[in-house]
């Protein structure tokens, strides 16, 4: 177990990285659901190696279960097909069919499939070397400055909105009201209000410090390469998994 997790944490980056978006390239094509499913499961054993805590994946998927869902639902009640049950409101109606569903499930496994690979990436490689591997590539240093800043101060912002939630605990508001309610959604709203301010003046307040620092829109950054043996080894497998995924998916290979 040890020196599976030694492989799996000591790849090359820059392998990894353009493996690991080959593999994404391929979720995205895929039409069997059974590959799919299978893929996802094979993403959570490999993150259950490489990382203790391993609910964090689950509270990060939590947090984007709204969108998936909306999308999801969106897909099914738009698809064409089999009427399965349908909702008809004079001349509007919403009409679920089996193939609808089975669009749906497939978004929603190819959204979480996409999103555990990369949740892994980083994992593996971590966001510092990751973004410095995105530098290799030549993507835009724009880009790569403004996933630097959203990553660092995205934890700011949090900290913040912790703080406003204790003040209004302090002061006997309860977050699990109905939001109907017309309080709820005064104190609500004030709240995003106010956070919007204060991140606003934060933000001015850091880049006139970045000014008088000298920042002039780099970074001087020192990353020591990696040198360890077989490094690439964990690339190409992804690669190679990546093809029998697609070749299985197109039906040039039984299974």
């Amino acid at each position: 177990m040890d020196k599976i997790k030694k492989l799996l944490t000591k790849a090359n980056p820059r392998g990894l990285v353009a493996a690991t978006a080959l593999l994404l390239a391929v979720v995205t094509l895929l039409q069997d659901l059974r590959l799919l499913l299978f893929n996802l499961l094979l993403v959570l054993i490999v993150f259950r190696l490489v990382c203790c805590n391993f609910r964090g994946i689950f509270t990060k998927f939590a947090l984007l279960c709204p969108l998936a869902v909306f999308l999801a639902l969106a897909a099914a009640l738009s698809t064409p097909g089999h009427e399965i049950a349908g909702i008809r409101l004079g001349g509007f109606a919403l009409m679920l069919s089996a193939e609808g569903i089975r669009k749906a499930l497939r978004l929603l496994l190819r959204m979480f499939n996409s999103l555990g690979i990369i949740f892994l990436l980083l994992e593996l490689v971590g966001t510092r070397r990751f973004l410095h591997t995105l530098r290799l590539f030549k993507v835009p240093a724009l880009f790569i400055r403004l996933a630097e800043f959203i990553l660092r101060y995205f934890g700011l912002v949090a900290a913040e909105l912790t703080r406003m939630q204790l003040a209004r605990k302090a002061r006997c508001f309860s977050f699990r009201q109905s939001i109907i309610r017309t309080n709820v959604m005064r104190t609500l709203t004030q709240l995003i209000g106010v956070l919007f301010l204060r991140s606003l003046s934060r933000g001015e307040r850091i880049y006139l410090a970045m000014l008088s620092r000298g920042y002039a829109g780099d970074f001087q950054t020192y990353i020591p390469e990696q040198k360890t043996e077989g490094t690439n080894t964990l690339g190409i497998g992804a690669v190679l998994y990546s093809m029998l995924l697609l070749l299985l998916d197109k039906g040039w290979v039984r299974w």
